[in-house]
């Protein structure tokens, strides 16, 4: 009888965590705080935070031209350990972001990327061998901005609380929607140092209105993430401004720019009809189907940066 009592005692236990588990909702960003002052002075201040908690600056831009929003793009060692134990397409987690948007009453939003629901989503069932890398993360965003004038670390980005683990895992916007891994292949069989040539050459000639925001090559690796801008025709300002409709209470400033990742034989980006939605999760098919050609020209945009002679 006792031997009993344990083992259901065990088994409601394990029920419970299972339970608790599944419930844990997890949002794409996280509002740290916000802060006073003029533009230049907040920005000089958040770098210098991210810097002094061992966050590398690689590149910042007014995404969609708005002077009024900031997006810096980062590197940290935590990140980088990450890629090393995992590979593969966690690459494109090698660069996180921190947002800063100057609201309608004047005050400074500041914003980033949240570790937990990233983590997730690009690290899917492997998360859990790397989850203490993204909780030091989360710990050391919030670290880095205790100082600001109004503290709040308040996850924001989707209705209802947010997305399960499992939910990310398996990430999809609707049937027939790619996921995760089904990646776009940009170019294949090519030469590493080549192509990089070929690549830094077209984003210096801004070819197609694409601008280059940031390039990181992790130290002893053939491999580059990169971070662009798209300021052509049917670029940001022409796909961005549907689904920042659904956005809620604050912007989804860190949800660009778009990456694309060039390794030792192939360029290759994550699908924009993945890469988008996830970053919007509040915005269901009805409001992409209203933009259902900018994925492809997003594509398009990155491809003629790769190929282009």
């Amino acid at each position: 009888m006792k031997k009993r009592l344990v083992i259901l005692c065990v088994v409601l236990v394990i029920g419970f965590s299972a339970l608790h588990s599944a419930k844990i909702l997890y949002q794409p960003y996280v509002l740290a705080g916000i802060e006073k002052g003029e533009f230049s002075e907040v920005t000089a201040k958040v770098e210098r935070l991210l810097g002094e908690n061992g966050f590398v600056v690689l590149g910042k831009y007014n995404a969609l031209q708005d002077p009024n929003r900031l997006v810096i793009c980062v590197s940290h060692e935590l990140l980088n350990q990450v890629f090393d134990k995992l590979g593969g397409l966690t690459a494109f987690a090698l660069v996180t972001r921190v947002g800063i948007y100057k609201n309608e009453k004047g005050e400074f939003e500041i914003s980033y990327m949240n570790a937990e629901y990233w983590g997730n989503a690009f690290c899917r069932k492997e998360y859990t061998k790397v989850e203490k890398n993204y909780l030091e993360l989360k710990k050391k965003m919030a670290e880095t901005f205790k100082t600001l004038a109004v503290v709040k670390n308040e996850p924001y980005g989707s209705e209802d609380g947010g997305l399960t683990a499992k939910k990310l895992h398996k990430f999809h916007v609707g049937i027939f929607q790619p996921y995760f891994d089904d990646i776009y292949v940009l170019a294949k069989n090519t030469n590493y140092d080549k192509v990089l040539e070929k690549i830094e050459k077209n984003l210096a000639k801004k070819v197609g209105g694409v601008e280059k925001i940031f390039a990181y090559t992790p130290a002893g690796k053939k491999l580059t993430l990169y971070g662009v801008a798209l300021f052509g025709e049917n670029g940001e300002l022409k796909y961005t401004p549907p689904v920042e409709k659904q956005e809620g209470k604050y912007k989804h400033i860190t949800a660009m720019p778009f990456t694309f990742l060039v390794t030792e034989n192939r360029v290759i980006m994550l699908h924009a009809k993945y890469s988008v939605p996830v970053s919007f999760p509040n915005a269901g098919m009805g409001t992409f189907m209203k933009i259902m050609r900018a994925p492809g020209r997003t594509h398009d945009y990155i491809e003629e940066i790769v190929t282009a002679d």
